[in-house]
């Protein structure tokens, strides 16, 4: 069953996440164009889609006045310069994690969505999943009281990149969870360590700490090269912890517990079960529609990019703790 909503939507990029886009923007009823320099994949995608057209060239999209909005899952690389492209042409923008390479081409990607009256929204997925929305709740309820920490792991074996390292590919979904939890705490300092093994110079794991205003913690770890799948996110606080484990059933995802120096055991927290990629990708065309900020924002983005380059100045440096550059975030 689709929503109901036009098809305008033009999506750059169907390869291993894009394919994941073109289903659930199809299932909402937006798809109009799936465009890849790869023609024998858009011919794969015509007999699975065939009320979406198909296009080889990105110019001739951005041309096309019935597209009113771009999806781009290419590679992180090109994210600047099809957003800036895009934004030109007229286009509302969906750009998948990492924003951009450089926090200085998301500002100015940013700006110009401002100058331009256009909206630009980051695929951080991780802020549309059930049991993230919940944690989120739970924080400004202050059921965790003071918060002391909190502990990400997104170990994998695979997908091995070589455009990027492991901390990029990966870590952008945890950085963003974590600011989305501490609230107005700021960032202070990062430290940072890369292992490569696979290819020379491209971290395959990292290890990332984060220290914030109020003396809350944050550890991100992130491995493509690890013989299990883990995706879990810890929250500590001095009223309560939680667990959201995301390999686990629904029934078992989330986990509360209160007092938790006592014998009590834990109690799984009712989330409702639905897919995070649906809902960012309906989130995106609802904010279109009615001209509201996405909830993972140019601004939002900044931040975590802010974080990235400081942990990868600390990588190359040993580990070295770095203060995080200011101003740019509380401009959001």
């Amino acid at each position: 069953m689709t929503d109901n909503h036009s098809r305008t939507v033009a999506l750059v990029g169907c390869g291993h996440w894009g394919k994941n886009l073109a289903r659930n923007f199809e299932a909402l009823g937006a798809l109009h164009t799936i465009c890849d320099v790869d023609a024998a994949k858009n011919t794969a995608f015509q007999a699975t889609y065939p009320e979406v057209r198909f296009e080889s060239e990105f110019s001739r999209l951005l041309e096309n006045q019935d597209i009113k909005q771009v999806a781009i899952a290419a590679p992180a690389v090109l994210h600047y310069d099809m957003c800036k492209r895009a934004l030109l042409a007229g286009k509302d923008v969906y750009v998948e994690k990492p924003f951009c390479m450089k926090v200085e081409e998301a500002v100015e990607i940013r700006n110009l969505a401002e100058k331009l009256s256009r909206i630009v929204m980051v695929g951080h997925l991780l802020q549309y999943h059930p049991a993230v929305c919940r944690l989120q709740e739970l924080m400004r309820d202050g059921v965790f009281g003071k918060l002391y920490r909190i502990t990400s792991n997104r170990l994998n074996l695979g997908k091995v990149r070589t455009e990027e390292n492991a901390l990029w590919s990966l870590a952008p979904h945890d950085i963003s969870v974590v600011l989305s939890l501490v609230g107005k705490a700021a960032p202070t300092s990062v430290s940072a360590f890369h292992k490569s093994y696979l290819n020379r110079g491209i971290a395959d794991c990292s290890l990332v700490d984060i220290e914030f205003t109020g003396g809350i913690n944050a550890q991100i770890q992130v491995s493509w090269l690890h013989p299990f799948k883990e995706q879990k996110l810890s929250i500590i606080g001095d009223a309560a912890m939680a667990v959201f484990d995301d390999t686990l059933d629904w029934s078992s995802k989330l986990v509360l517990r209160r007092d938790y120096f006592s014998q009590k055991e834990s109690a799984s927290v009712s989330i409702l079960e639905d897919e995070p990629l649906r809902n960012e990708c309906r989130h995106f065309i609802e904010c279109c529609k009615e001209r509201n900020k996405p909830k993972t924002d140019p601004c939002e983005a900044i931040g975590v990019l802010q974080i990235l380059e400081t942990a990868e100045q600390s990588a190359l440096k040993n580990g070295l703790r770095i203060d995080m550059p200011t101003g740019e975030r509380d401009q959001g």
